[in-house]
């Protein structure tokens, strides 16, 4: 049978669908309330939304941020913030202190997340971790414009990327421990880092890999690289490591990559008929999102214009082709990718219609 055929001739068929399906629960992520006044303050303080109006588009934007962070003090090597958040750290600076690759990735995520761009601390640990306190910590940051999660280093302004493919910490490791280090570049404040001294310096740390269970920047509880309230992401061939010789505690670890890398920001559309013994053009629509610091959905029907909606509503098809898309919006304004469903409704047309069970039957 003729893919045209079962299309003009279905009752309903599925012309197109671009559409997010997972099992990931987005409260398993747990942020700062999305209103608090230290927040709040930090934005009133420090003006992020300014240090970013510039960029034409998300990437844009995220770089100046990265700029602007690492060009806030110069790097110390060995004093830890009394307090680690991003509003702490800064007015610290303002008194002259200076602080660590931590420090600085606190300052950038945290000041990501409160524009409506989740973001992260990431702990780096090269292979030998026994005797030394070697480590690196960077920021990753979900991007809407990629569709992944990417990866900053505001102690250096860097970032990493394969080609034009912009890295996270993950990916990174994959090219290492694949010895494709020669795929890598580095990019430290617009200048490419040449391949043969990254092996040595800063693709080393790209062994042991630790996430926060905690993405609150207000909860004081998870910013070291070894703390206790991290989770190590393994992969065949890793040995889990111990920290200046010694293990740590209650550190947790897992291999399901896909719990550390969700994908941030999306909508699913589910459908069901109003009515299973009869064949209508109504369906129940069920909305479900992965944003955090969520707001509300907008939908768009056909060739009306985008409007606010609930997680749950009737669509009712017209006649012919239908078109369903969705997008989630969180409560700095930031949006989320669109899922859009295109249906062929044939039910007007009972002279032309057949069962898919009686087109394949033929």
């Amino acid at each position: 049978m003729p893919t045209d055929d079962i299309l003009n001739k279905s009752p309903i068929a599925i012309m197109e669908l671009d559409n997010y399906i997972s099992e990931f629960d987005i409260n398993t992520m747990d942020w700062d309330d999305d209103f608090n006044l230290m927040n709040e303050y930090l934005k009133f303080k420090y003006q992020p939304s300014k240090i970013i109006e510039e960029g034409k588009n998300e990437y844009d934007k995220m770089l100046l941020l990265l700029k602007w962070t690492s060009n806030q003090w110069d790097h110390h090597s060995n004093n830890m913030g009394k307090i680690p958040d991003a509003l702490a750290i800064l007015d610290a600076v303002k008194e002259g202190e200076q602080f660590r690759c931590v420090e600085y990735s606190i300052v950038l995520a945290h000041l990501l997340t409160i524009l409506g761009y989740p973001a992260r601390t990431v702990g780096l640990l090269p292979y030998e971790t026994t005797l030394s306190s070697n480590s690196h910590v960077c920021v990753e940051v979900w991007s809407n414009q990629f569709q992944k999660w990417i990866l900053f280093d505001p102690q250096n302004n860097g970032y990493w990327k394969t080609g034009n493919e912009i890295l996270n910490a993950m990916e990174i490791r994959e090219l290492r421990l694949n010895n494709k280090e020669k795929d890598l570049k580095f990019i430290i404040d617009q200048n490419e880092i040449e391949s043969s001294k990254l092996k040595e310096t800063w693709a080393q740390y790209f062994y042991h890999l630790r996430y926060p269970i905690s993405y609150g920047f207000l909860k004081h509880n998870y910013q070291s690289t070894a703390s206790p309230n991290r989770v190590e992401l393994l992969r065949n061939g890793i040995i889990p490591a111990v920290f200046v010789g010694k293990w740590i505690f209650n550190l947790q670890w897992t291999s399901e990559a896909d719990k550390i890398y969700p994908k941030l920001n999306q909508t699913g559309i589910s459908l069901n008929h109003t009515n299973q013994f009869k064949l209508e053009r109504k369906f129940n629509v069920q909305l479900t999102h992965t944003m955090p610091f969520f707001d509300h959905y907008f939908i768009k029907i056909d060739q009306e214009p985008w409007k606010k909606t609930f997680d749950k509503f009737i669509w009712e098809l017209q006649e012919g082709k239908n078109e369903l898309q969705a997008k989630a919006v969180n409560k700095m304004g930031v949006e989320g990718k669109i899922s859009n469903i295109v249906l062929r409704n044939n039910i007007d047309k009972p002279d032309e219609t057949k069962t898919l069970q009686e087109l394949f039957s033929r």
